[in-house]
């Protein structure tokens, strides 16, 4: 068996899958070869696809996984095993997810996220996760979607797409404090100080 592409007479491109087998004489000796030839093109074009997306996956800053039924993650991208601590796929595959939050943030979990996405098919919002080797606890945002077996309908596992809230609170903390200082420093100058919107409405003044 072989699988070969070829270029036909329009240019386009084929995939074929050749499988055969040899037939031989009283001698022993081959004299003709019986097989098959199969168009594979659609099934190649399919594994291209797949591989393109698990190359996008994994090189997503974002945290993406699949969980089980049973309570486990199937898969997370490397972004995802940075971000929670786990060595390798093995340990991802037996930790149940349980370990990756706190007990009262897991009854979150249990109580809302889950059956919500069992449910309504998704659920968006901001949760607490836990760093598996530090033990620190921090926000994510997370976008999880049911997915369903394409025959029976079922559900069959829950995707999850996790962005680390940590740099945006610490850029929001960042632009509150400078705010702050700036009105500490206007309040104490002796000069007047104003500031007006575009419709020439004063929205600021300081004390002097």
């Amino acid at each position: 068996m072989y699988e070969a592409r070829i270029r036909k007479s329009d240019n386009s491109i084929k995939w074929l899958r050749a499988e055969g087998k040899v037939l031989y004489n009283h001698e022993k000796t081959p004299v003709r070869i019986l097989g098959i030839m199969l168009d594979i093109t659609e099934r190649r074009q399919a594994k291209e696809d797949q591989r393109k997306l698990i190359t996008l996956v994994n090189n997503s800053v974002d945290l993406m996984s699949i969980l089980n039924m049973e309570g486990k993650n199937s898969y997370i991208n490397d972004a995802g095993k940075k971000l929670l601590g786990f060595r390798d796929d093995q340990e991802v595959l037996t930790t149940p997810i349980s370990e990756l939050h706190t007990p009262e943030d897991f009854e979150q979990v249990s109580r809302e996220v889950l059956p919500t996405v069992m449910e309504k098919g998704k659920w968006s919002g901001t949760m607490m996760v836990r760093h598996l080797r530090t033990g620190e606890v921090f926000p994510v945002f997370n976008n999880s979607i049911r997915i369903d077996d394409p025959v029976s309908g079922r559900p069959i596992a829950v995707g999850a797409v996790m962005r680390d809230m940590r740099p945006e609170l610490t850029a929001k903390q960042a632009l509150a404090d400078s705010e702050q200082l700036l009105r500490k420093i206007t309040t104490a100058s002796p000069a007047v100080l104003w500031m007006s919107d575009e419709e020439g409405l004063i929205t600021y003044f300081n004390q002097a």
